[in-house]
């Protein structure tokens, strides 16, 4: 039975398979993950998570998150890469994966996560970056890179909390609407199409 859309947790070796298939870029070439040995090692502090139509994987963020040594009990989340199925690109589905991400991992760590940090090599990521608000760190940098400190002001971290949530909201909704409508007009989404990166 096809499942509905949703989000689950994917284990290293499954996320850099994908990311292998599907990582080509041609604003940027082959991506690739910082983390990739301690993705294949199950290393504790990176993990990734995949979206996930129709019992295939169209889409995945990996990330890697650490506890801040001067300020114990909070934490940082740097994002690593975002990939989504070469037959899927333009939908939305990379800003829907990074919102998933800021928002699952700040409910799961109790939004103690003082800083959210990622270094923008593709167009898309850094256009959702600055729809975040999210600050451009100066230096000599290859591609830019992007934080935010949610502890600078209560306002910064509610107001940032409320955008991602929002986005994923909005984004899932929407991609489960397109799937919703493929039954009722004999439509495909492009998820649903056969592919060889099917989710096992």
């Amino acid at each position: 039975m096809k499942e509905s859309i949703h989000f689950k947790e994917i284990s290293g070796e499954r996320f850099l398979k994908f990311l292998n298939i599907n990582g080509k870029s041609t604003e940027i070439g082959k991506i690739k993950s910082q983390y990739e040995t301690q993705l294949k090692e199950t290393h504790t502090g990176v993990g990734a998570f995949g979206l996930v139509g129709c019992n295939k994987l169209f889409g995945a963020i990996s990330y890697g998150i650490n506890e801040i040594k001067h300020n114990p009990g909070h934490f940082a989340l740097l994002l690593d890469v975002v990939i989504t199925d070469l037959n899927c690109r333009k939908l939305g589905i990379g800003s829907l994966l990074m919102a998933y991400l800021f928002s699952e991992m700040s409910l799961r760590y109790d939004y103690k996560i003082s800083s959210f940090s990622t270094i923008a090599v593709h167009p898309a990521v850094d256009h959702y970056m600055k729809k975040l608000g999210m600050k451009k760190l100066q230096g000599l940098h290859q591609a830019p890179r992007y934080n935010i400190n949610l502890l600078s002001t209560n306002k910064i971290s509610d107001e940032f909390i409320k955008k991602v949530n929002l986005d994923y909201s909005l984004g899932l909704y929407n991609l489960k609407n397109t799937c919703k409508l493929c039954t009722v007009k004999g439509l495909t989404p492009k998820w649903c199409t056969d592919t060889d990166c099917n989710y096992e």
